[in-house]
C-alpha cells in the first residue's frame, strides 16, 4: 500500500504506527526485525509484548513463516549452528532475534543487551514502569538505539495515546477531486456509505492518492496513523 513507503523507507530513530486492525502492523516489524537481523551481521533485536501469547503468536506466525518459506533466508541465514525456538532466534551471521512480554513489570525484561526494541500492541503496555526500563537494553549499541511502537488505541488515555502526544502526528491527508480540499481520516465523520469520503463536499476520495503531512515539527517521535 502506498502509505507504506514512508514507513519502510524512512531513517527514524523512534517510529510509532498508530493503526487499525488488520493493516499488517505486526507483519510491519517481523519484515524490520528481519531485515535488520539480515543486513546487518551480529545485529540484536528484543521484541516485547503484554502477554506470553501474543509473543508466542508473533514468533511463530510472522518471524518463523518468513524465514520457513523464504527460499533465500533458509538458504543464506539458516544451519546447524543457528538457534530457532520460540524466545530466540540466531542466524548464521550472529543476529539474533529475542521475544519476552511485559505488562506492567519488566523484571522479566533485564539482563539483555540489544539495537533495536520493537513494542507490539503498546496500548496495553504501561509506559513508566516498562518501556523506558527495557530501552535501556541498547544502551552500548553499536548500531544507534532505535525504537517502534506498534498499536491500536482502545481508549483516549494509553501508552500509545500517550507516545502520540510526543510524535509528530502524522496524517495520510487526500486531496478531494471534486473541490480540491484535503482530508485526513481520524473519525467516523469521513466515513461515508461507499466508503471515505470528503468532509467538505462528500464526493468519494481515492485513498492511494494521498500523501504523508506532520502535524507537529520538531517532534522526538515519528508517529505515523494509519487508521
Amino acid at each position: 500500500y502506498p502509505m507504506f513507503l514512508a514507513v519502510y523507507d524512512g531513517d527514524y530513530d523512534k517510529l510509532l504506527l498508530k493503526t487499525g486492525r488488520q493493516v499488517a502492523k505486526s507483519t510491519t516489524i517481523a519484515c524490520f526485525m528481519l531485515a535488520d537481523s539480515i543486513g546487518q551481521s551480529h545485529f540484536k533485536t528484543y521484541y516485547v509484548s503484554p502477554s506470553q501469547e501474543q509473543t508466542r503468536k508473533f514468533s511463530h506466525t510472522r518471524i518463523a513463516k518468513i524465514m520457513s518459506y523464504s527460499p533465500d533466508v533458509r538458504k543464506n541465514f539458516l544451519g546447524p549452528e543457528s538457534i530457532d525456538n520460540v524466545y530466540l532466534r540466531l542466524l548464521r551471521n550472529g543476529s539474533e532475534m529475542a521475544f519476552t512480554y511485559a505488562l506492567d513489570d519488566p523484571d522479566r525484561a533485564r539482563g539483555y543487551s540489544a539495537d533495536r526494541c520493537a513494542f507490539d500492541e503498546i496500548q496495553d503496555i504501561l509506559y513508566e514502569p516498562v518501556v523506558p526500563v527495557i530501552e535501556e537494553c541498547m544502551s552500548n549499541s553499536q548500531h544507534g538505539a532505535r525504537s517502534v511502537y506498534c498499536g491500536t488505541p482502545k481508549t483516549m488515555e494509553n501508552t500509545i495515546e500517550f507516545l502520540w502526544s510526543l510524535s509528530s502526528q502524522t496524517e495520510w491527508c487526500v486531496r478531494c477531486e471534486g473541490c480540491g480540499k484535503s482530508t485526513f481520516i481520524d473519525s467516523q465523520k469521513a466515513l461515508g456509505l461507499r466508503g471515505p469520503e470528503c468532509l467538505s463536499c462528500h464526493k468519494p476520495l481515492n485513498v492511494r492518492k494521498g500523501r504523508w503531512v506532520d502535524m507537529k515539527a520538531d517532534a522526538p517521535i515519528k508517529g505515523f496513523h494509519i487508521p
